[in-house]
């Protein structure tokens, strides 16, 4: 497993997975544009029901029932980890997923090898989408996030076409693309069926079968 703790550019160099520089620059602008016009949706419900060390796996299994994957991570996944330095919960979160990949010996993630880089909130949405595109990110594991626009998030998983995952239940009603509960003290899969599909992700009617698809439906 490759780990960057904090991807820095300039000093790694960047892997540029995504579209051409020219679309590139229309995408960054059309995220500019969309900031400035959506009514912003600051994140709230930010409890976890379930520990990470059951998250995780379970994420990676939920991969395998997207048609997409292969396409989207190519040669390896790469899980960029989106936190918050100065929330207490957001940090122990991003800890969390470190110790647990370590600890399990997780070295793939969807059937592909696992690379994770680490990627804090920017309010920016042209810098956060520029950083997700420098790092390679083909999901995005959002952690509990404080006063934080979730729809800069949603919007660049839909321009990039980046899947969007959390273990915050609240987010996947407002848009994130999948996310896990708890019920009965069991995890539970929960699809926000319109948001995965606008973010790329074509998951198997075995899956949705399974799962609790909650939040409206999306539409281009």
């Amino acid at each position: 497993m490759r780990y960057d703790v904090l991807y820095q550019p300039e000093e790694r160099g960047a892997r540029l997975k995504g579209p051409h520089p020219h679309r590139l620059r229309a995408i960054l602008a059309q995220i500019a544009l969309l900031a400035t016009l959506l009514c912003p949706r600051a994140a709230a419900g930010q409890e976890m029901s379930t520990p990470i060390d059951i998250q995780l796996p379970l994420m990676s299994r939920i991969l395998m029932f997207d048609r997409a994957n292969v396409d989207r991570a190519g040669e390896e996944t790469v899980v960029g980890v989106l936190y918050q330095e100065r929330f207490r919960a957001s940090t122990r979160a991003r800890d969390d997923v470190v110790e647990t990949i370590r600890s399990q010996g997780i070295t793939e993630f969807g059937g592909s090898p696992l690379r994770l880089v680490l990627i804090e909130a920017e309010d920016d949405p042209v810098l956060l989408a520029t950083r997700i595109l420098e790092t390679g990110v083909d999901l995005l594991y959002v952690t509990p996030l404080r006063a934080f626009d979730l729809d800069t998030i949603t919007d660049i998983g839909r321009q990039l076409q980046v899947l969007t995952v959390t273990g915050v239940p609240g987010y996947v009603s407002n848009g994130i693309a999948v996310g896990v509960d708890s019920r009965g003290g069991r995890p539970q899969i929960l699809i926000n069926r319109g948001a995965a599909r606008d973010q790329g992700a074509d998951f198997s009617s075995e899956l949705l079968k399974l799962a609790e698809i909650v939040g409206p439906e999306l539409r281009r």
